[in-house]
Parts: structure tokens; sequence; C-alpha cells
């Protein structure tokens, strides 16, 4: 079992090591290997990893395989981990959600599946909800499985008005289960 790291503001450089057996069940705000990421996370693999969000709260939720919550960067991050939302709000395979202006997914891989009965569903990025939040994708692969539900999309689940996504050389190539 994995206590997700809490607010994580520093660089994170995992120099392409793997991180192998993340098992999270939770039903706290933010779960994913990082509860929140305003810094860098880079150069990391993740796989044979699952991540379960059992929350029933109606506060704003985020659950990714390797963030929770990203205001911060992803720069070479792959993940082949199982992302599960039991609850209410957003889960993405790599990340969450997006509350703030500024966050960036770049050169990063999902390949493991979303599902679960929560409503909004991304392969790289659950949603954007929050005011003024605004995202960039940029050279991303995302090739797993993602569950159909209200609000999924093969990249992004949803992005509400007023949030901002900018997506650039970017692809869906998996399936919807």
């Amino acid at each position: 079992t994995w206590t997700p790291i809490e607010k994580f503001a520093g660089t994170f450089d995992g120099g392409m090591n793997t991180i192998s057996g993340i098992y999270v069940k939770s039903d706290e705000t933010n779960i994913g290997l990082f509860k929140q990421v305003t810094g860098t996370v880079q150069n990391l693999i993740l796989e044979n990893s699952y991540i379960e969000n059992t929350s029933t709260s109606d506060k704003i939720n985020g659950t990714g395989s390797v963030v929770g919550n990203l205001s911060g960067t992803l720069h070479t991050v792959k993940s082949s981990a199982h992302v599960v939302l039991n609850g209410s709000s957003y889960a993405g395979g790599l990340v969450g959600d997006v509350t703030k202006a500024g966050a960036k997914i770049e050169n990063s891989w999902f390949a493991g599946s979303v599902s679960g009965l929560g409503a909004h569903h991304g392969m790289l990025l659950g949603g954007l909800h929050e005011k003024d939040a605004s995202a960039t994708i940029k050279d991303c692969l995302a090739t797993g499985t993602l569950d159909k539900r209200a609000n999924t999309g093969g990249l992004v689940g949803a992005a509400w008005t007023g949030t901002q996504v900018s997506i650039e050389e970017s692809l869906f190539a998996g399936k919807f289960g």
C-alpha cells in the first residue's frame, strides 16, 4: 500500500527508472503517486500499479496514476497503471485534474486503463474545472483503455467554461471499453 506524496513543489527526476507495484485505495482528495504537484516530475516510468479513489464526497477530487492535482509539469513520464474512480469527480491516466493556470504534460505516454463510476475520464487528464485553469499537452500518446462515461475524452475528459486546454502533436490511439 502506498501513501501518496502530499504537495510536491520541487523537481523529481526519476532518471528513467521504473516504479512498480504501487497500490492506492483511498477516499481522500487527489490521489496518485503524488497528491499534488506544483513543481516538476520528470523521467519516470510507473507500471504494474493500481490507484482507486473510493470517495463519495461532493468535494472536487482528482485521481491519476502519477498526480491527483497538477499545476506544475510532467515531462517524459510513462505509465501503464490502472486508475479507478468509484466516486465523483475526475480520473485521468496520468493526471486527475488541473485547477490553476500553467499545468504542462509533455513527452509523456499512458498505456493503462481508466475506469469506474466517475463522470469525467480522460486518458491523459481527467479535466479542468476551476475558472482560469489551463493545461498544455504536447508530444503525448495515449494507447490504453478508457471506460465510456459522461464527459469522457481520449486525451482530456472535461474542460469547463473559463478553462483552456492546448493540445499539440498528441495522439489518442487507445480504445473505449
